[in-house]
């Protein structure tokens, strides 16, 4: 699956997170889970062949964020 893209939105407001879980021992960027805990938190992820790796996420705010919901760029994007 090496290039193939994925992008995962959670967009309820349940206070129910959407895991991300790759195939057997596949990680991604390392974690064997990436979760998606806030309303309209997304991810985009990149397999490279044997493993995962994000390419962006985006928090509730819409501003870039990481895994711990740490804004990385105050620009909005939408």
């Amino acid at each position: 699956n090496a290039g193939k893209v994925i992008t995962v939105k959670k967009t309820d407001s349940s206070t129910n997170a959407v895991t991300l879980d790759g195939n057997a021992s596949e990680t991604i960027d390392g974690a064997l889970t990436l979760a998606l805990t806030a309303q309209y938190d997304s991810a985009t992820v990149v397999c490279d062949g044997t493993n995962w790796q994000k390419q962006a996420a985006v928090g509730a705010t819409g501003a870039a964020v990481d895994s711990d919901q740490n804004v990385l760029s105050t620009q909005v994007f939408s």
